[in-house]
């Protein structure tokens, strides 16, 4: 339950809104009993609005501010007995004022005082009515607000954690493979040995430094990828060639790290490890309609052995959704016979 000393204090119900709205009222009460043709004077309904009016919100603002601290009931109660006292006090000023109380008995006068109470209290309802709904849409606002603050931090956590899960299931099942080949290579190639484990030892580092980015490029994607086909091509040698053509304007672009990786894997692994002769994969990047277009091109066995997106591309697709709320397309789409092609589409303005 909202309290008076939230809808005072709140930021959508400031202290001069709060005035400006009493002296509209004040100003509109008047008006009307002369349009409906009170034989009262113009001047004494002025004078009796505008002493009801202004003491309650004099009182209500003490008593909220006196108040702050106790719970919702006490406050309204408060500013019930603030409306009351404003009223009683307001109409006997106003008699006051106009004269009027030397032209009535006093037995009268206090009846005409206590008479006057149910419109105090009407006007006093009205105004904190206004407030307490104008109060309680902004405490929805702000509830929604925070929620969905709430829900996009854990979409972001979710993905970040799905980044790391992706992370700790590629770089195992990658060196273990490599290492295996190091091993291999030692006696029989110790050059080419040593040459695979410097190429690892620069993949790693780049790896581990882009992954901890906040601020990453797409550059720097690049910049890991070749050093990952750099391995993959010592390792598979003649049956394995690779090339990177990417635009220049597209390389300072902000980039989600490890977001191809899992295409350049899964290429490998999936359409030209399986194939007896190997083949080429094609990384290319650009500009077009407004939007950054990637593409991973392999030459493989296309969709032979494909039994449906693994994790590292569910990967993709989840952290696509939620980096970019939809906005962002990918794609997997076979070439005849002749490998396959997975496609990235992010709109620049989303970067």
């Amino acid at each position: 339950m909202l309290k008076p000393s939230d809808i005072f204090t709140s930021s959508s119900v400031s202290p001069w809104r709060v005035l400006s709205y009493t002296l509209i009222f004040c100003l509109t009460l008047p008006i009307l009993f002369a349009l409906l043709g009170d034989e009262d004077p113009f001047i004494y309904n002025l004078v009796f609005s505008f002493s009801i009016g202004f003491l309650a919100h004099l009182f209500g603002s003490i008593s909220v501010y006196l108040l702050k601290n106790y719970n919702a009931w006490f406050q309204w109660l408060a500013v019930l007995n603030s409306i009351i006292l404003a009223t009683l006090l307001g109409v006997r000023f106003a008699f006051w004022a106009t004269g009027a109380d030397q032209d009535l008995p006093d037995d009268i006068l206090y009846v005409s005082i206590a008479a006057s109470l149910p419109m105090g209290l009407f006007f006093g309802g009205i105004i904190m009515w206004v407030f307490y709904s104008r109060a309680k849409v902004a405490k929805a606002d702000a509830e929604r607000l925070e929620l969905q603050l709430h829900s996009e931090m854990s979409e972001k956590q979710l993905s970040q954690a799905q980044l790391n899960l992706l992370q700790a299931q590629i770089e195992p099942h990658f060196l273990f493979n490599t290492l295996a080949t190091v091993h291999s290579l030692i006696e029989a190639e110790p050059k080419r040995a040593s040459s695979l484990l410097e190429e690892v030892n620069t993949y790693l580092r780049t790896a581990l430094d882009h992954s901890r980015s906040k601020d990453c490029l797409l550059a720097h994607e690049i910049h890991m990828l070749r050093s990952y086909l750099g391995i993959m091509k010592t390792r598979m040698g003649t049956r394995f060639e690779f090339d990177i053509i990417i635009d220049n304007t597209v390389l300072k672009l902000p980039f989600p790290p490890m977001l191809l990786q899992p295409l350049v894997e899964n290429a490998i692994k999936h359409g030209l490890e399986p194939k007896i002769n190997g083949g080429t994969l094609q990384i290319s990047g650009m500009l077009k309609n407004g939007k950054l277009c990637l593409d991973v091109i392999d030459s493989g066995v296309g969709f032979a052995d494909f039994k449906g997106e693994g994790i590292g591309l569910s990967n993709v697709r989840d952290r696509l959704n939620t980096l970019y709320s939809g906005a962002a397309i990918f794609e997997i789409s076979e070439l005849g016979k002749r490998g396959v092609r997975a496609s990235i589409q992010i709109p620049v303005n989303l970067l």
